[in-house]
């Protein structure tokens, strides 16, 4: 739940059966405007989330964008976990030529050994190394922008905060309007192709 955005409330929306209340559309952007927004990934997900919502409801955000105060930020900022924080922290020194394609990469194979040495339990072959990868972070998702998972051999919805956990078909059967909505945004091909399937097995039209 976002700001109080529920299911049936996204539901009563797109029937028109929702008033001006302080938790309704008109009165959530009235509420908002000239407020300062704080959050922990609130700039790359939850603003872009409710401007999106709220355009599906047909209501502009005002023009003047609100301050931000993302926690999520600053703790990326602060606390980096990128190869440069890497070579720091295992090989004890600075990686001045970061984003250089060569020096990149000898920096990482610099990292990898370091940390085979600093984690004795580490396996230190490749077939080691892939199965402990795969391990730690398995890929349970079916698209490259994580919007399904398999559960039981059932593609569900993992990413949209409206029908996470859901069904995808059962999503085609019972919002399809959803569906064509993500097939108008930018998403890659093959999470789009899933919605189609998802709509055509579920007798709707594309």
């Amino acid at each position: 739940m976002l700001f109080g955005i529920t299911a049936e409330w996204c539901s009563a929306l797109q029937r028109n059966r929702v008033h001006l209340r302080p938790d309704s559309p008109p009165g959530l952007a009235k509420f908002l405007n000239g407020c300062d927004l704080a959050g922990f990934n609130v700039m790359r997900f939850d603003f872009p989330l409710l401007k999106t919502e709220f355009s599906r409801a047909g209501i502009l955000w005002p023009e003047q964008e609100p301050r931000m105060v993302d926690a999520h930020v600053i703790y990326q900022e602060r606390e980096r976990r990128d190869l440069a924080a890497a070579v720091k922290y295992y090989c004890g020194n600075e990686h001045p030529d970061a984003h250089s394609a060569l020096s990149d990469t000898r920096a990482t194979r610099r990292v990898l050994e370091a940390q085979i040495r600093h984690y004795p339990d580490l396996p230190n072959s490749v077939e080691g190394l892939d199965s402990f990868c795969k391990e730690a972070r398995p890929n349970r998702f079916a698209d490259s922008r994580y919007w399904f998972s398999m559960k039981d051999g059932v593609l569900i919805f993992s990413k949209s905060q409206q029908h996470r956990g859901e069904p995808l078909l059962e999503v085609a059967r019972t919002d399809p309007s959803f569906l064509e909505w993500m097939l108008s945004i930018d998403l890659p091909g093959d999470t789009k192709e899933l919605v189609r399937q998802a709509l055509v097995n579920a007798g709707q039209t594309t």
